[in-house]
């Protein structure tokens, strides 16, 4: 997947190629998305890793979880115990804890709990995204989008008509002074030529001025309509998580929770504290980070 083909550009030594959409197999943001989550997997970024080495196991969490004491990471093990029945028959229960390595490896004080069982936190963590799905459900997609675009939007659009209005102002002051001096040299202006040129130089700084400005809105205007369309894209990539999530295999849920939490920390008596890599904020959903 390092390979940009995938997006549609050709490469050729130190030639690259502009996209072409008949070649692309999957989207910019996809694209991204891998690598990044590929270089995170590197070993140099294991001390700030929060994406699953691999999404094996029958754990929720992989990478993406703490201790809240010590802020260390929380590590899975594996123990079992041997029970003997009246009928002489030997079960073997297997129990799976998250448990603090900086405290278990000796790496620093910690005063919180040495683990916590593993299916009493995945329970608890479950019952937060099922909450985030719950809420994005109640949200209508239009009523974001309506909202966020009159907050941010319909203020810029007048700031970019008239920065628009005083660059073709200042442009045309400036074409018509230059006319102006071509008619001095001639003789055929009542203006000085040395005043005109004063009058074209402040023109033209004006106009420079004002297609800066210009320049600017229309970047904010354009990263806003990103911004816009992130949003939905999110809504939408949430909505579609919400649907599989409970039917599917644990390697899809341990995709799914890591692509919205980048961070959980977990305090004792099962006290969790979360970090999301989507910015919830912006759907007014009410979460609260502390559980």
């Amino acid at each position: 997947m390092h390979n940009r083909i995938y997006i549609g550009i050709l490469r050729n030594g130190k030639a690259v190629s502009e996209p072409f959409e008949e070649l692309r197999i999957v989207d910019d943001a996809t694209f991204e998305k891998v690598q990044n989550q590929m270089t995170e997997r590197q070993n140099i970024n294991k001390e700030t890793r929060t994406v699953p080495l691999n999404v094996s196991g029958q754990s929720l969490l992989s990478g993406n979880v703490f201790c809240g004491h010590c802020k260390g990471r929380l590590t899975l093990t594996t123990n079992g115990s041997k029970r003997k029945h009246s009928d002489g028959s030997v079960v073997t229960c297997k129990r799976i804890r998250y448990v603090c390595y900086n405290k278990t490896r000796k790496r620093c004080e910690c005063d919180g709990p040495t683990g916590y069982t593993m299916h009493i936190l995945d329970e608890k963590v479950i019952g937060v995204l099922h909450m985030i799905f719950d809420k994005m459900k109640s949200v209508p997609k239009q009523a974001i989008i309506d909202r966020l675009y009159s907050k941010s939007m319909f203020s810029l659009e007048d700031e970019l008509n008239a920065a628009k209005a005083e660059f073709t102002k200042a442009t045309n002051e400036y074409t018509s002074l230059k006319s102006e001096v071509v008619k001095a040299v001639q003789g055929e202006s009542k203006f000085d030529v040395s005043l005109l040129s004063e009058l074209v130089n402040a023109a033209k700084e004006k106009m420079s001025v004002a297609s800066e400005r210009l320049t600017a809105l229309n970047q904010e205007y354009a990263n806003g309509q990103n911004r816009l369309k992130a949003i939905e894209e999110n809504y939408t990539r949430i909505l579609k998580w919400s649907e599989v999530f409970d039917e599917s295999p644990m390697e899809v849920k341990k995709m799914i929770a890591s692509m919205i939490i980048h961070r959980v920390y977990v305090y004792e008596n099962y006290r969790l504290e979360f970090e999301f890599n989507i910015d919830f904020e912006q759907f007014e959903l009410g979460l609260d980070s502390h559980v």
